[in-house]
């Protein structure tokens, strides 16, 4: 998500002059060029391969050729275009930023980075720059060098709110909740029509145990959006950790409603209703959720666990063996199993996922009384 959330954000970054940089003659050529007709785009590019250019027009010339690139999503020939007009002006800050742009569309962090960083170099109040070479950063993991970027981005443009923002997701994204809460906020006194903004702060404020508020920022979201079946799942998911257990299935009746293809939304519909105790409706719950998405272990586990409970031991087995598939390396997939077995007294099968879990969870302690209470029985 997170990624997704900031090549978003990166795409949407346009190339945008330094402040220290005058525009070259080369811009208005090239557009009146490649304007004049079809066909043009060689034309054009040849005629500012003339020595009746300046070095600074033919440099301009390698730059506008690569925004044409650009927009075609030739990310190859526009860094070649970019290297070309830094060669002619290796003081070029816009071909510096641009080409960091390309380099991360690409997925070339490090380059980005690199770029970026001379930019900065060349102008230290460029904070579209610092915002760029945060993204970058926080695509590539360096989460603390990236709030760096960014909080010298807010010092520079302090009412830019997508600064807020980006700040505020990696903010969530390490688990420093209170922090993106406040970055949040300050987005939202911003653009308090931002759907997206009430629904990260009200995430953040589950995570810390503020599930009223949390209620309030989702309701905010639905009534701004109101078939934002995301935000009715998110505050359905609220109402559980809250014990309301029927509110919470309220909302994922209108989620569902809208967007009856969420399996997720099934699935802890069905677990809303195990708490209520409502098993059958929760079993076609968890059944519809894993016709939805087969691949997602969590409905197998919270089905094998229903059936278990009402001694329904043969399909128990069968989602547990399913879960064990999807997911081979999680000792509490085996555990689960084991337990199963242990109720059919089957002991030697119960014995052998005990050892395997033991060996995922060396320090469980279910397993180790598992193996005990089984031994026991020689």
């Amino acid at each position: 998500m997170l990624r997704r959330f900031f090549l978003v954000a990166f795409f949407a970054c346009l190339p945008v002059a330094s402040r220290a940089e005058e525009e070259p003659v080369s811009a208005l050529l090239w557009l009146r060029c490649i304007q004049s007709g079809d066909n043009h785009f060689e034309r054009c590019s040849e005629m500012f391969q003339s020595k009746e250019f300046t070095v600074s027009d033919r440099a301009g010339g390698f730059y506008y050729r690569s925004l044409t690139y650009l927009e075609q999503k030739n990310y190859d020939q526009a860094i070649a275009d970019l290297t070309s007009a830094i060669a002619l002006r290796p003081d070029f800050s816009r071909a510096y930023s641009t080409r960091g742009k390309a380099y991360a569309q690409k997925g070339l962090s490090d380059p980005a980075i690199a770029d970026f960083t001379k930019v900065i170099a060349l102008d230290p109040n460029a904070s579209d720059v610092y915002y760029r070479r945060g993204l970058s950063l926080a695509l590539k993991g360096v989460y603390d060098q990236a709030i760096n970027d960014f909080s010298k981005a807010i010092t520079l443009s302090p009412e830019d709110e997508k600064l807020y923002e980006v700040r505020a997701e990696v903010y969530k994204h390490t688990k420093l909740f209170d922090l993106a809460i406040a970055d949040f906020t300050k987005a939202i006194a911003f653009n308090p029509d931002n759907v997206g903004l009430y629904e990260n702060r009200g995430i953040c404020y589950g995570r810390v145990g503020r599930y009223d508020e949390a209620i309030a920022d989702f309701t905010a979201a639905i009534e701004r959006k109101p078939d934002d079946f995301v935000a009715y799942n998110n505050r359905g998911g609220t109402y559980v950790l809250m014990e309301r257990y029927s509110r919470a299935v309220e909302d994922y009746d209108k989620s569902i409603a809208i967007n009856p293809k969420d399996g997720r939304a099934y699935f802890h519909r069905g677990v809303a209703r195990f708490k209520q105790h409502r098993d059958e409706p929760a079993i076609a719950d968890l059944t519809m959720a894993i016709a939805l998405r087969p691949d997602d272990p969590a409905p197998y586990r919270a089905r094998a666990h229903i059936y278990a409970e009402k001694n329904l031991y043969d399909p128990a087995i069968a989602d547990a063996a399913k879960l064990i598939a999807l997911t081979p390396n999680d000792g509490d997939a085996y555990l689960q199993r084991a337990a199963i077995y242990e109720k059919l007294k089957q002991r030697d099968d119960a014995i052998d996922d005990y050892r395997r879990a033991l060996s995922l969870k060396p320090d469980s302690n279910d397993a180790k009384d598992g193996l005990k209470r089984l031994n026991a029985t020689l």
